[in-house]
């Protein structure tokens, strides 16, 4: 894969660690702490995933629930890392609009 420009890198990076932000901002803090890693990096994702995961616990990938039929439980990279991490490994769903969460704050009665 041909080099990728630097200034695409440090852009990449900050939208990442904007989505983080965004994403972690008013989250009560974890107990003990979690650390959150930032690492951009270009390649065949399934690959790069997979060498991320050589010394860690847990594997967690996001599934955006789009593509064919046969890939509606699990994307492509995702049954890669699956099949092949060193590791155990999650997949987290988006939650379909209009669906609760057990961490929402449950309706006042009206």
């Amino acid at each position: 894969m041909p080099p990728i420009a630097p200034d695409l890198v440090a852009e990449a990076r900050a939208e990442v660690q904007a989505l983080v932000n965004q994403t972690t901002d008013g989250a009560p803090p974890a107990r003990p702490p979690v650390p959150i890693e930032i690492d951009v990096t270009t390649g065949r994702p399934a690959r790069v995933l997979l060498n991320a995961a050589q010394d860690a616990d847990l594997l967690v990938l996001g599934h955006r629930g789009r593509g064919t039929l046969a890939s509606a439980l699990l994307g492509s990279v995702g049954l890669q890392c699956v099949l092949h991490a060193p590791c155990p490994v999650t997949i987290v769903r988006t939650r379909p609009t209009g669906l609760r969460s057990a961490a929402d704050p449950l309706p006042r009665p009206t």
